[in-house]
């Protein structure tokens, strides 16, 4: 795999030549997951929140790996592998050792996910599933992490979609709706991000496109749309300075 080259470059450099790929990778994993239970055992959040870093990047590393139409693993067992990196990522930061207690910050609330506030009869698309609030405004929090949700008061009809930016927030809403499957459409998206990033050149674009492409690769969908519909009214703008 690619990830074994990668994961070499950021964690260590390998003492034996002659070592294959599937031990190398078993050593690099084997190492962080080491970290890992010490640094929980140990109890010093510093070191934890080292070890949680180190453990990530591995995993992006290979979550990258198998999003690459390149990669010759079996489909399903890269989109499994895919799949673990995206919640792997949660379980970690969500999980807490009996004897460990997270440090909070006084006045500090845990956090209990994304929270949506929706106006009377507002209508939301969550992992595929219709729901339509009432006559009221109300908050709904989603509490499962990498659910998918989508408003559909900012979906983007496929007529509509005619601009760079427009195309780029559909593709992101075929996956929010399920119609794309993520690991298809991870390489496509990320490329046509950094497409915009060649256009879009100011501090604030250049801000909402940078986390764009972080949401991409943590696999959050819903910041990635949000980042792009960020991009929508100075597109409109550049168009209209176009056409004069």
């Amino acid at each position: 795999m690619n990830a074994t080259n990668m994961a070499q470059r950021a964690y260590a450099p390998t003492s034996a030549p002659t070592k294959s790929d599937r031990s190398i990778e078993f050593e690099v994993i084997a190492r962080i997951t080491s970290r890992l239970k010490a640094a929980i055992e140990d109890t010093k959040f510093p070191k934890l929140v080292e070890a949680l870093h180190e453990n990530r990047k591995l995993w992006r590393a290979l979550a990258t790996d198998v999003a690459d139409p390149g990669n010759m693993l079996p489909k399903e067992l890269r989109a499994r592998i895919f799949y673990l990196a995206q919640g792997l990522s949660v379980a970690l930061v969500g999980s807490q050792h009996r004897d460990f207690a997270w440090p909070q910050a006084k006045g500090a609330c845990r956090m209990s996910g994304l929270v949506l506030k929706l106006s009377p009869k507002e209508r939301v698309l969550i992992n595929g599933a219709v729901i339509e609030n009432g006559d009221r405004r109300s908050r709904l929090s989603i509490m499962t992490p990498d659910a998918n949700i989508l408003r559909l008061r900012d979906a983007i009809h496929p007529e509509d979609a005619k601009t760079p930016v427009r195309r780029a927030c559909f593709a992101v809403q075929l996956v929010l709706s399920g119609d794309t499957d993520p690991l298809d459409a991870h390489h496509a998206l990320l490329r046509q991000i950094e497409d915009l990033s060649q256009v879009f050149k100011d501090p604030d674009s250049r801000g909402l496109l940078a986390e764009a492409s972080q949401a991409m690769i943590d696999a959050q969908h819903y910041r990635v749309l949000k980042c792009l519909r960020g991009l929508l009214a100075r597109e409109n703008r550049l168009l209209a300075m176009r056409s004069h």
